[in-house]
């Protein structure tokens, strides 16, 4: 394994890391300071369950929403 802090360190291009809060990212609140574009973009399917997931809102908010808008 590589310490996370090496992958930090001596990365030669930018990265974003995301944090994802099953909780917090299926309420989708914009007024949160949770919530960011780019994190919102990205398809998280993969970490919710079934159980996870009570409603189309609750998929929508997993799927992404990529925007080119957002880039600019």
């Amino acid at each position: 394994m590589i310490p996370m802090a090496d992958v930090f360190n001596h990365s030669d291009v930018n990265i974003t890391c995301e944090v994802v809060t099953k909780s917090l990212h299926l309420m989708a609140d914009e007024e949160s300071s949770y919530f960011t574009n780019a994190k919102y973009m990205n398809d998280y399917k993969a970490i919710f369950k079934n159980e996870d997931i009570k409603n189309d809102s609750d998929f929508y908010n997993i799927n992404g929403r990529f925007n080119r808008d957002n880039f600019y």
